[in-house]
């Protein structure tokens, strides 16, 4: 995870997006690239983003879901 290169497309492509979708692999980070996760999500939270797993998605957005 780069965190400039995050930031960079967030502000161009994502801030006014109803959904963001992250995928990562942490098992192949190093200590550098744990942090750029780190920073990312505090970015994230501090731009008042919520977070849920896909599920958690899945049933708050189907109404089948939820019957």
């Amino acid at each position: 995870p780069d965190f400039d290169k995050f930031r960079d497309r967030y502000e161009k492509a994502a801030h006014d997006r109803p959904c963001l979708a992250l995928q990562g692999h942490p098992n192949a980070w190093d200590e550098k690239r744990w942090q750029g996760f780190v920073k990312i999500i505090e970015f994230l939270q501090s731009k008042g983003c919520r977070f849920m797993t896909p599920s958690e998605y899945w049933r708050k957005a189907s109404p089948a879901a939820s019957q």
